[in-house]
């Protein structure tokens, strides 16, 4: 087997867990970087967290008790610090690329039932079909291309008694529809040692527990800025140098814990160079950062 060249860590959500109530999206997210920089990126999170103390999970649903936390302290989020010293830093970098594919869930849930019915599959396969649709826009296309690759996806919501997935279908799914995609945009018969690297590029897909795992909680934060200003169509922020007011006619309060981090990351990633009319709310096939629309045709 040829040494893998990348890593996917990955996740899907659905539901605000902040509201207690169904998103109106259903969101597919995640990070991606080349594994000869995966010990550096791992090593710098450890070092973060063990100079701030962080020893709980890292996630979008714990940021009010550490934003309370610091205003007591009158000191600055350890969020935004992370955000700050490992997100924002690798990106400029080029060392890591987030993506994120998302729907309306009322669609998610009518197309998912005629799908299933009409073919008579399970739920699984349309799953696996839309998890293809995510990592070819957000990663393959434009940076994994035919690069051996592992996939890494949160385990919490696909593990449980009666939900499990077949990974191992999962992963021949995604080599299967990645050549056929290869065939239609090249038309030539490739060579067989070539068409052998591409039905394998995907080499494994595993379950990993968010609660252990860096690079999944560094994706559920960044997907977490991204789903609140994407659920509440927030428009981009200033660049006045007004900080933390958001460019409207009437500027926009920050009031509640998610309006202060999603104005931060806001405003960090349209101050990198190329990302300066950066919008959330729209489309977006930038190198490092990609925002898919999914519609079904």
């Amino acid at each position: 087997m040829v040494p893998v060249s990348y890593r996917i860590y990955c996740d899907e959500t659905w539901k605000n867990r902040d509201k207690e109530i169904v998103s109106p999206y259903y969101v597919f997210h995640g990070v991606l970087l080349a594994e000869s920089v995966f010990g550096e990126i791992v090593d710098e999170i450890e070092g973060f967290r063990n100079q701030r103390g962080i020893v709980e999970e890292l996630k979008w649903t714990k940021i009010s008790r550490e934003f309370k936390n610091a205003q007591r302290r009158d000191k600055r989020s350890r969020y935004e610090e992370y955000l700050e010293r490992i997100f924002f830093r690798f990106m400029v970098e080029k060392k890591i690329s987030f993506g994120v594919m998302y729907l309306e869930k009322t669609e998610y849930d009518r197309v998912e039932r005629d799908f299933t019915e009409a073919r008579s599959c399970s739920k699984h396969e349309f799953f696996f079909m839309l998890y293809f649709q995510f990592l070819t826009h957000c990663f393959i296309k434009n940076q994994v291309k035919n690069q051996p690759v592992k996939i890494y996806i949160d385990g919490r919501n696909l593990g449980k008694v009666g939900m499990e997935y077949d990974l191992s279908r999962l992963t021949k799914t995604l080599n299967f529809k990645s050549e056929a995609l290869q065939r239609w945009r090249s038309q030539p018969t490739f060579e067989p040692d070539w068409m052998t690297r591409i039905r394998g590029a995907i080499q494994d897909v595993e379950l990993l527990d968010s609660d252990g795992d860096h690079l999944i909680q560094l994706a559920d934060v960044v997907a977490g800025c991204f789903r609140y200003i994407l659920e509440n169509k927030i428009p981009p922020p200033s660049s006045h140098d007004q900080g933390s007011l958001f460019e409207t006619n009437t500027p926009r309060q920050l009031i509640t814990p998610q309006d202060h981090l999603s104005d931060y990351f806001y405003s960090e990633i349209r101050k990198i160079k190329n990302y300066e009319k950066f919008d959330m709310c729209a489309e977006q096939y930038h190198y490092r950062f990609n925002i898919f629309p999914f519609r079904f045709v």
